[in-house]
């Protein structure tokens, strides 16, 4: 879709900021787009643009509420630069460029459109359908939610192992991993190699349905 992304065009830039943080974080819709006026959804106080130790720059962004954080907490999500025309860290400076053009407030949500309004579900949909005629691609398979799955399908051809993927995208099974303490360097690897699959052809199988006994 990179191609596709009209730079001149302020709500592009914020949707595509949208999109790739997404993918490279493996988030679902209703944390990050608004599906409903009640929801709670990432402000401009909620992303951070950060240096490690070794001076790589990397993006953090909070998440205050999840289907899998349970006790409502909270929990932080890390990017790093993919190096890569597709990279979330520098579609998010982007963004922040446009939304402190629109916005003094540190409230205000961070992925709002050109109408002062937080960017919906139903709007990311509307920018996905008229993506995917562009490229001349079948909208049959492809919603909100395809973020994640296309994020999590990408890091597991980026070879990544069961423990980041499941790291990456908070997955509960075997739960004691969570005490596992993960450097920064571990979030801020992922971007590059998840980029990397690029032109790696691959074809969906279909899901295995055992014989019923």
């Amino acid at each position: 879709m990179y191609d596709f992304v009209e730079r001149s065009n302020s709500d592009n830039i914020v949707y595509w900021s949208a999109m790739t943080t997404a993918h490279f974080l493996l988030l679902r819709a209703g944390e990050f787009v608004a599906t409903d006026p009640s929801q709670t959804i990432p402000s401009l106080n909620d992303i951070e643009l950060k240096r490690s130790n070794d001076d790589k720059e990397y993006m953090a962004l909070k998440i205050t509420k999840s289907k899998t954080d349970q006790k409502r907490e909270g929990f932080i999500l890390y990017a790093g630069h993919s190096h890569h025309k597709v990279c979330a860290v520098c579609a998010m400076k982007e963004n922040l460029r446009i939304q402190r053009q629109h916005s003094t407030s540190t409230t205000s949500p961070l992925f709002s459109l050109s109408t002062g309004s937080p960017m919906s579900r139903a709007d990311l949909k509307g920018f996905i359908s008229t993506s995917l005629r562009l490229l001349n691609i079948s909208q049959d398979h492809y919603s909100t939610h395809s973020f994640r799955i296309g994020g999590a399908t990408s890091a597991a051809v980026a070879g990544l192992n069961d423990y980041e993927i499941k790291l990456l995208g908070r997955w509960s099974s075997d739960c004691y991993k969570r005490y596992i303490r993960s450097p920064i360097s571990t979030f801020l690897q992922i971007s590059q190699r998840i980029s990397k699959t690029e032109n790696t052809p691959y074809q969906y199988a279909q899901p295995y349905n055992p014989p019923q006994q």
